[in-house]
């Protein structure tokens, strides 16, 4: 078997085993292709580690310093805003303390008079601030700085007050004073004002009586049947007068189931009769007053 044959075996064993040669020329390949990134690259990488370096840090830090003076700025500004409702809500307890101490007209005329020019240069100073954080501010603020605006005759601001606290008190759970913020916006709403809203009075004054329906503390007894005096006499003055008078008796009874001589009622009890208003012709109730379980 001379004929070459196991000649050509021997070259076939040869082709299938892999090549040094190749091997090492793939590896220069990748060598080859790695250097080329790094000198495309390698210019850019220097002047983002040069940049890193020379970074200006004293301006990060004004930056940083910058907004650090700000938020306390503006917390600088909410406490005092905070403050100013705090004294407001001093004077208020101080005019209502001042106004019991007699009944006279003029004494009445003079201390309201006195005490709406304070509160009123009072909220005028603080007014921007006051809707500026209104977002910030709690639900009892809220409807502080509404019932003040109420109380200097700026009624249709006070609105947007009261709803911002209405929300603020939903939101806080806080059901005590969501009837004291729909009583308020209530009352301000029957008040002789341009922007006096009989419907949306009525309406406010409702939804606080059904709160107090659902409420378990004896003290809603008493706040019901107040609520309930003025949502009344509202609509003897201003409103539905048939309406009003139709229950007039109904609300005198609830006072002395209660007992209207209580340091609670008594006001709401003299002042609820003394209300008077002529005639007028109305269509008389067109609702349906919820009932305090402890009142039936």
């Amino acid at each position: 078997m001379s004929n070459g044959q196991p000649h050509r075996r021997n070259v076939a064993k040869r082709s299938l085993r892999p090549s040094v040669g190749d091997g090492r020329a793939g590896q220069r390949s990748v060598w080859a292709a790695a250097f080329s990134f790094l000198k495309e690259w390698g210019g850019i990488g220097t002047v983002i580690i040069a940049i890193f370096y020379t970074f200006p840090l004293d301006l990060l830090d004004r930056v940083i310093n910058a907004q650090e003076r700000e938020r306390e700025a503006v917390d600088a500004a909410l406490e005092s805003a905070r403050r100013s409702l705090a004294d407001m809500a001093a004077l208020r307890a101080e005019k209502a303390s001042r106004l019991q101490q007699s009944t006279d007209a003029r004494y009445q005329n003079e201390i309201n008079g006195a005490y709406d020019i304070r509160m009123y240069n009072l909220i005028y100073t603080k007014k921007d601030e006051f809707r500026k954080f209104s977002d910030k501010l709690r639900s009892s603020e809220l409807y502080m700085v509404g019932g003040s605006l109420s109380l200097i005759g700026e009624v249709g601001e006070a609105q947007y007050y009261y709803d911002k606290a209405i929300d603020a008190a939903i939101d806080e759970e806080r059901s005590g004073t969501l009837i004291t913020i729909y009583r308020e916006k209530g009352n301000s709403l029957f008040a002789d004002s341009p922007f006096r809203d009989v419907e949306k009075a009525r309406k406010s004054y409702l939804t606080a009586l059904e709160l107090l329906a659902k409420d378990e503390y004896s003290y809603s007894v008493n706040l019901y049947v107040a609520n309930l005096s003025e949502l009344v006499a509202g609509e003897i003055l201003y409103g539905d007068w048939d309406c009003g008078m139709s229950k007039k008796g109904y609300v005198n009874a609830l006072f002395e189931m209660v007992g209207a001589n209580n340091s609670v009622l008594n006001g709401y009890y003299q002042m609820f009769n003394s209300v008077n208003a002529p005639a007028r012709s109305s269509a008389g109730c067109n609702y349906e007053i919820p009932i305090h379980p402890k009142l039936q």
